[in-house]
């Protein structure tokens, strides 16, 4: 195995017009790249969440491209993808049928509530006067007060 090489370092070699090449490898679950400058090889590394370096795998040629046009800025390279096989890839999001479930859900949720409203403006039974429901209300208030105040008057 080759020692790795930071994208960073990687970045600097190239910008320092130091003579090398680069190969990207296909692999079972992706491509890797190695680059060589003199007497040298390496390959590209990735830092995890921890801090330690471990070989790059990239999904696709698209990425590898993106990564070295735009992040390293090398735009020679070879590809060998005879030994590529591609990774099961997890999905991220959710499968098809449980949107689906969820989009039944919400249409069945909005029919439910379209119904109710035309079953109240529907209904017969006359509506009652907002000033009416006001009054019923302030005069609840009042009587929940008083008796709140005599329920704390008995306490002291």
């Amino acid at each position: 195995m080759s020692e790795l090489i930071t994208p960073n370092t990687l970045k600097e070699l190239i910008e320092a017009n130091t003579a090398f090449g680069a190969v990207v490898h296909g692999e079972k679950g992706g491509y890797v790249v190695i680059v060589k400058y003199g007497a040298v090889e390496r390959t590209v590394a990735a830092r995890s969440n921890k801090g330690e370096l471990s070989i790059r795998v990239f999904a696709t040629l698209d990425s590898v491209d993106n990564f070295l046009r735009t992040r390293v800025h090398l735009t020679h390279y070879e590809v060998d993808s005879g030994g590529f096989e591609p990774a099961e890839r997890k999905t991220r999001y959710a499968p098809a049928s449980a949107r689906m479930k969820r989009a039944h859900e919400a249409a069945e949720h909005d029919k439910w509530f379209r119904e109710q409203v035309q079953r109240g403006l529907d209904d017969p039974h006359p509506g009652i006067a907002n000033e009416d429901v006001r009054t019923d209300f302030a005069e609840r208030r009042a009587a929940l007060r008083k008796l709140i105040g005599d329920e704390l008057g008995k306490k002291d």
